[in-house]
């Protein structure tokens, strides 16, 4: 599968100034496995491992509606809320 940079920023050699390739990227499931998510290209995202890891950490594979209300909890400015939307 190839990978495409959806998830944000990215880590870069610069061995010469005018090429830039990505270190290494890890394969991210937008919904999770567990939670019914597919493996199919609309469902991956390759991000860098450090976020990856990071993102798993603070959330391990809750669902959207919970990670939402997490960051609305705690996280995002009390002045603002972070709302869910389904698109399809």
């Amino acid at each position: 599968m190839e990978c495409l940079n959806r998830g944000g920023e990215m880590s870069y050699r610069n061995r010469e100034r005018r090429r830039m390739k990505p270190l290494h990227t890890s394969q991210h499931h937008r919904k999770c496995k567990s939670n019914g998510g597919k493996s199919n290209p609309e469902n991956l995202s390759c991000v860098d491992p450090r976020f990856h890891e990071a993102y798993h950490k603070l959330f391990g594979n809750w669902d959207v509606y919970k990670i939402a209300d997490c960051l609305n909890t705690f996280w995002i400015d009390p002045a603002f809320k972070l709302e869910v939307v389904r698109l399809r």
